[in-house]
């Protein structure tokens, strides 16, 4: 199923608003467990190889790695969703899942899981799962503001209704504001 483009642009405008703003250049940056490029790609052995810290990638080479990582965080969110009895917002689960990885809540394939939130959000417990969120080193130092928004949308559900939408679109600032926001990490 193909990713909507609200969903595209706000992942674009959350991991690199300068990139996303045609405002710099994709360039390999250090990452917290290696490097990325671009709208947050996390580089592969072989991909440092062909474009090392500091080398400039190639605007095409950005745009495909970014179909490829959107694609399967959207597909993430979607097998997700199928767990859960109350769906989360597909745009805030996509962006969790791109900036987090596709098993941000599987223990078995990740060792700084967040079980403890996935298993409250399997139970219906979504305030609890919020409050979760919060009490995690992505809240407190990692990218506050991205994980206040999934709690946000987390504790706007109960058992009986869906998320509050937060607007997916991102904002276009006007010419007279510069982006403040710095590529995060993956």
């Amino acid at each position: 199923m193909a990713v909507p483009q609200n969903i595209k642009d706000l992942v674009k405008q959350e991991e690199n608003e300068a990139l996303y703003l045609g405002k710099a250049e994709a360039e390999v940056y250090p990452d917290a467990d290696g490097y990325s490029a671009g709208y947050g790609h996390f580089l592969t052995d072989e991909e440092l190889e062909k474009y090392p810290p500091g080398t400039k990638v190639p605007q095409d080479q950005v745009d495909a790695w970014f179909e490829e990582d959107i694609q399967k965080s959207y597909n993430a969110a979607i097998n997700q969703n199928n767990e859960l009895s109350t769906p989360v917002d597909m745009a805030r689960l996509t962006s969790v899942n791109y900036q987090l990885g596709e098993n941000w809540n599987d223990s078995t394939n990740n060792p700084k899981a967040f079980t403890k939130t996935w298993d409250l959000m399997k139970s219906g417990d979504y305030s609890g799962a919020a409050e979760e969120v919060l009490d995690s080193e992505w809240a407190t130092s990692q990218t506050p503001a991205r994980a206040q928004k999934f709690s946000t949308i987390l504790a706007s559900m109960t058992d009986a209704q869906s998320p509050v939408s937060v607007d997916p679109t991102p904002v276009t600032p006007t010419d007279s504001t510069t982006p403040t926001s710095a590529p995060v990490e993956q």
